[in-house]
C-alpha cells in the first residue's frame, strides 16, 4: 500500500518521464562547464600562490 503523502510525487520531485527533462535544467546548476573549469583551475592555482606570501607576513 503506498501512502500519498510519502509518494515522490508528493514530496516536489518529477516523475521519472519527466526526470531527463528536469536533469537537463538543473544539471547545468550544479556541475560547472568545461570552460569556467578551464579558466577556474589556474585563476585557482594563481590565486594561491599570490597570496601565500601575504598570509606568511601577516603571520610574522
Amino acid at each position: 500500500m503506498s501512502n500519498p503523502t510519502t509518494s515522490p510525487a508528493a514530496l516536489g520531485a518529477p516523475s521519472s518521464g519527466r526526470l531527463s527533462g528536469w536533469l537537463k535544467k538543473r544539471l547545468p546548476l550544479l556541475v560547472p562547464s568545461g570552460r569556467t573549469t578551464v579558466i577556474g583551475v589556474p585563476f585557482l592555482w594563481l590565486t594561491v600562490f599570490f597570496a601565500l606570501p601575504f598570509v606568511l607576513v601577516l603571520k610574522i
